[in-house]
């Protein structure tokens, strides 16, 4: 399943994707994983999805589901804690918010997050910063109500030995994928004589 920014990766890049989306149960049809690479010159990048995140928070019999939406800040008064991604164009939309319901808790400790830490104006947030500022929030929150299942995750992700960038606070979604490198070097090709693997 690779973006149309990373038609350039190599098969060892792939080969590793493929073994991290089997680890970790992730299918990449259904935008739970990413492979991205935008230039041959540059590293692959492993993007975790939040719908996989999700799928494993309804797995935990505490899980009892959440509730998400926008900080608004009106021109007058307290910031308005809306539900949805729903805010009209001259309102002014400052964070996101998530509180997840977990059994045995008698209150979900709301989760919220800057609009300005996390819009780049790139890509996405350009076209949708409210659910986008959502998503932010969705995931921080999912991890902070569900630590162990976070713990499980990094400990199988080390195992593989590569690092996974989150959909989530990366704010990213089929079209906007971060470049930074996340997987290590493709092993050069004994056939290229020593060239290494052309994008």
């Amino acid at each position: 399943a690779r973006l149309p920014g990373a038609t350039k990766a190599t098969d060892n890049e792939v080969q590793l994707f493929v073994r991290f989306c089997l680890s970790l149960g992730a299918n990449p049809f259904i935008k739970e994983a990413y492979l991205v690479k935008y230039q041959a010159s540059e590293p692959a990048s492993i993007v975790l999805g939040l719908r996989w995140k999700l799928k494993q928070a309804a797995k935990n019999a505490a899980y009892q589901g959440y509730r998400a939406g926008l900080i608004v800040q009106p021109s007058e008064g307290a910031l308005e804690y809306r539900e949805g991604a729903f805010a009209l164009p001259s309102e002014k939309v400052v964070g996101g918010w998530c509180e997840v319901h977990r059994a045995g808790w008698t209150v979900a400790p709301r989760h919220a997050v800057s609009m300005a830490e996390y819009n780049n104006g790139m890509f996405l947030w350009q076209k949708k910063p409210h659910t986008m500022i959502m998503k932010v929030a969705i995931s921080q929150a999912i991890e902070r109500a569900f630590p162990e299942e976070a713990s499980e995750t990094e400990r199988q992700v080390a195992a593989i030995g590569v690092q996974v960038l989150d959909e989530g606070p990366a704010g990213v979604d089929l079209e906007d994928a971060p470049r930074s490198p996340t997987l290590p070097p493709p092993t050069p090709d004994p056939a290229d004589s020593g060239q290494g693997q052309a994008g």
